[in-house]
């Protein structure tokens, strides 16, 4: 995460970090009944990510509904991860996150703790997922106003969470997500709040 501090005499002008909305451009809004729902977690692999409750949830609604998961990055807890489900596709390091946002549905994002504003949620936005993250401050003002699903940490939290962004209007979703962001955290905008400040 980047974040932009200058201390000044009226105070701390502090400016949160951003996405690039023309990498993580909006993903083609094409949803059929015909096709599996195609979850998607990026991010280190550890602990306090939950990733475990995301993979049991997963196995869980699988039986209910034509779904895959792909967890994109790694960590130390790959190994253990690894051994809950041999039907999860693991990618490890990727250079192009990009186009796995493109080819998912939901994002989730259920850590535990100690998460601020994260990039990931940005760029999932951006691309027009479907965001399921954790009930945190600014999570809650990421995702009011349509724009994406709290839950819990628990497995059956994120259960609930699944089924309701699947039967959620995802379109409406993905769009108010994208202006949102472009309007909030463009780097284009926020290099011009850094210019401004400097001033």
């Amino acid at each position: 995460m980047c974040i932009f501090i200058k201390i000044i005499h009226r105070g701390v002008i502090v400016i949160s970090t951003g996405v690039d909305c023309n990498k993580f451009s909006l993903k083609k809004l094409e949803y059929s009944n015909s096709k599996p729902i195609n979850l998607l977690f990026v991010g280190r692999l550890i602990q306090r990510k939950n990733i475990d409750k995301i993979i049991y949830a997963f196995e869980e609604i699988r039986n209910l509904i034509d779904c895959n998961l792909t967890i994109v990055g790694d960590g130390p807890d790959r190994k253990r991860l690894e051994k809950i489900s041999k039907d999860v596709i693991f990618t490890g390091v990727v250079n192009n996150t990009e186009k796995y946002y493109k080819e998912a549905d939901i994002f989730i994002s259920p850590s535990q703790y100690g998460e601020g504003l994260q990039g990931t949620i940005l760029e999932a936005m951006s691309s027009g997922l479907t965001v399921i993250a954790t009930n945190t401050k600014i999570n809650r003002k990421l995702l009011s106003d349509e724009r994406g699903i709290l839950i819990d940490t628990d497995t059956k939290s994120i259960v609930n969470g699944i089924k309701k962004a699947i039967n959620s209007n995802r379109v409406k979703i993905a769009n108010n997500c994208r202006k949102y962001v472009l309007d909030k955290y463009d780097w284009q905008n926020k290099v011009k709040e850094i210019i401004e400040v400097l001033k």
